[in-house]
């Protein structure tokens, strides 16, 4: 009777839900797997055939949206289908600086300046991963290189230049570099240039940053504002110069023509330069009302 009630000897329990839903879950896997695989399979025979063109326009794509992995790979392409073509290492340059690889951006740079000499974006492309790493020395020299490669672009010049004098100070070796030489960058720059007032302000601030020469610096300030007489940059760095020279008066009025033009880069500090002149000569009014206006401005007041 009791045989009976368990039923036949081996008799089973039929599966449960749990069971099937396990199943169902490792097939899903395992197509997830298999549709991945197909999917690589064939973007990877899609990639193959792609044109030299489709490839550099399709890495540039991915460069734009920063994807630096599928940039490096269609770069990767276009140098196979012509090993000798520049534009190629340059963007797959681009892509391994973005991704931190500075040592391989910066030989994918210099077989770009191998195989089309003469481009100082390309120099300047290679000092910029030069100093990233901290090669000063390497980045000095490609600066070098590009100024004297690009003499008539304006802009060009000038961010050399500046980028170059601002390589030396910071470098090790900075020291060994005279100030004469800093300053030849840009007695070279404005003399390929010289209706650029930016220039002048340049030299002017290295002039007082290296030697508190603030006289010459003055000079190169009133230059660039004949140039440009509403550069708020070189009335304010003029000012600067003559409160340390201690022309009080020259100072309140560079302040001030800073102030009417309403450069709100400078507004803050130039409410409060005025006002410590005007508390040294013992114009504690007008000086309450500088400094009550710089707070204002710099905590995010509108001006009226």
């Amino acid at each position: 009777m009791n045989r009976l009630a368990q039923g036949p000897r081996g008799s089973r329990s039929e599966p449960t839900w749990g069971f099937w839903l396990v199943l169902a879950g490792i097939f899903g896997v395992l197509l997830f797997i298999l549709v991945f695989i197909l999917l690589e399979f064939f973007q990877g025979r899609q990639r193959v055939g792609l044109s030299h063109s489709d490839a550099l326009e399709r890495a540039y794509t991915c460069l734009q949206n920063r994807d630096f992995d599928a940039a490096i790979t269609y770069c990767n392409i276009a140098i196979k289908h012509d090993p000798v073509f520049g534009s190629p290492y340059m963007l797959r340059a681009h892509a391994y600086e973005g991704k931190g690889n500075l040592d391989q951006a910066i030989a994918d740079y210099t077989q770009e300046i191998r195989l089309c000499p003469g481009g100082g974006s390309d120099y300047i492309s290679r000092a910029i991963a030069y100093e990233k790493k901290g090669d000063l020395e390497e980045a000095l020299s490609d600066y070098t290189t590009a100024i004297m490669g690009n003499p008539s672009n304006q802009s060009f010049v000038k961010r050399c230049a500046s980028t170059r004098v601002d390589c030396i100070k910071e470098s090790n070796t900075g020291k060994r570099y005279a100030l004469s030489e800093m300053i030849a960058l840009y007695d070279d720059a404005i003399r390929r240039c010289p209706d650029d007032p930016a220039l002048y302000i340049c030299r002017g601030s290295l002039y007082r940053a290296t030697t508190r020469h603030n006289e010459r610096a003055v000079a190169e300030y009133s230059q660039a504002i004949r140039l440009d007489a509403k550069c708020a940059e070189a009335y304010y760095c003029r000012a600067e110069a003559e409160e340390s020279l201690g022309e009080w008066d020259n100072a309140v009025s560079d302040y001030s023509e800073v102030i009417r033009l309403g450069t709100a880069h400078y507004m803050v500090s130039a409410y409060a330069g005025r006002g410590a002149i005007y508390r040294m000569k013992g114009e504690t009014d007008k000086a309450k009302a500088d400094f009550a206006k710089s707070e204002e401005l710099s905590s995010g007041a509108k001006l009226d």
